[in-house]
């Protein structure tokens, strides 16, 4: 059981340092790089919150960038397989859009119009409604208190 002590970090909201989950994180990926793909997506899914956990402990600076996009892709396919307009797939597109370098904001840009829209319907295809509505879900899911600095209480 490679992995069991991993269980006490894969909890939602842990305000770890980098530092803690660093290793834990490089331990995970080591031992899903032997594995078939759809077991590395299982996999990931079960370790959701500590990568987010990672990911939200990291300072995403220009050396910390290609290492944390590199996760948030994977943690993006795996739920793009599993739970494609799940509040964690949203909270990961949006973190690819921040982190991704700009000439591939377009199609992380369409990441989010499609998931948004299979998550909340097609709002009518008016894309201003879907902006609003990735506007709002960005500022609940990867801001610091997001939903109570939020004028609308729901996700």
């Amino acid at each position: 059981d490679r992995l069991g002590f991993l269980n006490d970090l894969n909890q939602s909201n842990l305000q770890l340092p980098r530092s803690r989950l660093e290793p834990c994180v490089a331990q995970l990926e080591e031992v899903l790089s032997g594995l078939p793909n759809e077991m590395r997506h299982s996999l990931r899914i079960g370790y959701l919150n500590l990568y987010l956990n990672y990911m939200n402990a990291s300072q995403v600076t220009t050396t910390h960038q290609k290492e944390i996009m590199g996760l948030a892709m994977h943690l993006h396919l795996a739920l793009h397989v599993c739970h494609n307009a799940s509040t964690e797939h949203l909270s990961v597109l949006h973190l690819c859009y921040d982190v991704a370098p700009s000439n591939s904001s377009k199609y992380w840009t369409e990441q989010l119009k499609r998931a948004h829209m299979t998550r909340y319907g097609n709002m009518g295809h008016n894309l201003e409604r879907v902006r609003q509505s990735m506007q709002h879900t960005k500022g609940i899911l990867r801001s610091l208190n997001g939903m109570q600095r939020r004028r609308y209480g729901f996700l």
